[in-house]
């Protein structure tokens, strides 16, 4: 007569081995669910390979205007521009581990700018990533160089860089989690360093 401990134990295990399988299969279905989402996913990675492009948009504004830019990672500098113009120039650079994985990365980086009058609001636009070991940095990053008229309030911030305002006549809102933030020939309105 067989010991029914070893029968318990084997129905057991072989419930076991059935409980993990359903976990790999929702864990795998998860992955997908996220890759189609734009999430970018990574066991491991080692970007090495950077991809880099330019783009520049121009708004026709009247005075005084206004410009509110928010940004993750990457420096941000105004300066006083001409009278009826905002010209929004953006560097973005993206890191992969071959250089097709660094175009991808590169071509998901969206600029958003909108117009509303004389008020323009730029905004970085990238998929979440997802790293479980990682070597490298992260993401891409977009430096941006934008020429607004004189008499401008300006709201500039971003997590990871450098703020910096220069030559404008009106409120300076100027915000950095990492980086250094400087205002210089800076006129009238009010004037917040973060």
């Amino acid at each position: 007569m067989r010991n029914p401990k070893w029968l318990i134990v084997g129905g057991l295990s072989l419930a076991l081995l059935g409980v993990c399988a359903l976990m790999l299969l929702a864990a795998w279905g998860g992955i997908g669910a996220l890759q189609t989402s734009g999430v970018r996913f990574r066991f491991f990675g080692v970007d090495r390979v950077s991809a880099q492009a330019d783009e520049e948009q121009r708004f026709t504004v009247n005075t005084p205007a206004a410009l509110d830019v928010a940004n993750d990672a990457g420096d941000i500098t105004v300066t006083a521009g001409t009278d009826s113009e905002i010209v929004v120039t953006a560097h973005k650079t993206a890191w992969g581990m071959s250089q097709a994985d660094a175009e991808a990365a590169l071509a998901a980086i969206k600029i958003v700018v909108t117009q509303d009058g004389s008020e323009v609001t730029v905004r970085v636009e990238q998929p979440a990533e997802v790293d479980v070991v990682h070597i490298g940095p992260g993401g891409g990053l977009v430096d941006f160089t934008i020429a607004v008229p004189a008499q401008t309030d300006v709201v500039a911030h971003t997590q990871f860089g450098a703020v910096k305002a220069v030559g404008t006549h009106g409120d300076a809102d100027l915000q950095s989690n990492a980086g250094e933030v400087s205002a210089s020939g800076l006129e009238g309105g009010d004037l917040k360093l973060k």
